[in-house]
């Protein structure tokens, strides 16, 4: 008998058109050489980087002039402690995360090996083509070796760059290996929770136009919560700021979802709030309700995912151009009242970027390849510094 908790039966399952009831749209196809999909600022601000680093300062996003109203300290705990429990009260948590952070690949690595986790949870989703799940399945069950796993996962993430960094299999091998010394009760599965997607059959005149919150909503209400099984979610924090994922999850569970937001400084007022964050335990979770944190804007750097670029005249279904379509845009700005808690893996000038050795992209048929996407997202050949100047300054950088 398993220890785990239910969840209670669900009450909706997604059916009909995409924006009322959760169901990802159809690859549709226009004219020009563009792909449209959900688009984060952090992502546009990459954009523009690999044009012209200087252009990113246009990114910047102003702060708030001071705390909000409620001024009471939230009350950290050890960031394991804190899934843990919100996993046996939600039937998902998820992780709105800013790509490509060392500190958050560690802690997850952290995160499921540990048994409570295994207890509370039976499902990590992961922001990745669900074209890839008969691969993910096969490396679980030791079919697939490393770089056959790595290949899929470069062909299946949305980001041109994805799993560029060989160490984006550490996921997979660590619940795999996790796995081997648990009852099959206690055993993680990974779901390939966004909209399919294979590079190789997207030619430089494609268009690839995916609703992809819905997809995402979709992928997770059928392939875990209709089997009334908890998840850890993984994602990008623009996909849960746009809310749409969110309320179709909890439509689709009959409960809320419990949402973090990943730490990474406050902007420009880091030095003046960061000494708050002193007493914090490392790795912690900070729930953010009824504390100074609410007035916060969400993940503050400029260019954090935490900013959505919306546009002006949302184009049906939801989707984002990507930047040169021509359509206008707006910035939203959440703040951190609209997520459960913070999730705290240290000071922001401490916070390191995980970035691939440069050999990767030695290789000339992976050179090619990238090149070949880059121009059909961007217009341009793939440029490695400004790959590797966009990532760094995610993180310690602003601080």
């Amino acid at each position: 008998m398993s220890d785990r908790a239910p969840l209670p039966p669900p009450v909706h399952v997604f059916s009909g058109q995409a924006g009322t009831d959760g169901r990802p749209n159809r690859t549709s196809r226009t004219e020009g050489t563009r792909m449209t999909y959900q688009f984060s600022r952090r992502a546009m601000c990459r954009a523009l980087l690999l044009g012209s680093a200087g252009l990113v300062a246009g990114c910047s996003t102003p702060q708030p002039a001071a705390p909000p109203g409620s001024t009471a300290e939230p009350r950290a705990v050890p960031a394991v402690d804190g899934i843990v429990a919100a996993l046996r009260d939600h039937p998902v948590v998820a992780i709105g995360e800013t790509h490509g952070s060392l500190e958050l690949h560690d802690f997850l690595l952290t995160l499921i090996r540990d048994a409570r986790f295994a207890a509370a949870a039976q499902v990590v989703a992961v922001e990745v083509g669900a074209t890839a799940q008969p691969a993910i399945d096969a490396y679980l069950d030791r079919r697939l070796g490393d770089k056959a796993l790595l290949a899929t996962l470069r062909n299946s993430i949305f980001s041109d760059s994805g799993a560029a960094d060989p160490r984006t299999v550490d996921l997979y091998r660590t619940v795999r290996d996790a796995n081997a010394d648990r009852e099959p009760h206690h055993r993680t599965r990974i779901l390939a929770a966004d909209a399919p997607l294979s590079w190789q059959q997207v030619p430089a005149s494609d268009t690839v136009d995916k609703d992809r919150e819905a997809a995402m909503a979709a992928v997770i209400g059928a392939g875990a919560l209709d089997q009334r099984q908890r998840v850890l979610w993984v994602v990008g924090g623009a996909h849960l700021a746009t809310q749409a994922a969110r309320g179709a999850l909890e439509r689709h569970a009959g409960q809320p979802i419990y949402t973090l937001s990943l730490y990474t400084g406050f902007g420009r007022r880091t030095q003046e709030l960061e000494g708050r964050t002193a007493a914090w335990p490392v790795p912690a979770v900070v729930p953010t309700r009824g504390t100074w944190l609410t007035g916060v804007d969400q993940l503050g750097n400029p260019g954090a995912p935490g900013d959505v670029m919306q546009p002006v005249d949302p184009p049906a279904r939801g989707t984002q151009p990507l930047p040169g379509t021509g359509l206008p845009t707006q910035p939203v700005q959440p703040t951190l009242a609209d997520v459960d808690a913070l999730l705290f893996l240290g000071r922001c000038g401490g916070l390191r970027p995980m970035l691939p050795p440069r050999s990767v992209f030695a290789d000339h048929t992976y050179a090619a390849e990238l090149n070949r996407r880059s121009r059909v997202m961007w217009g341009r050949d793939f440029d490695v510094d400004a790959y590797y100047a966009a990532a760094s300054a995610q993180f310690g950088g602003r601080c």
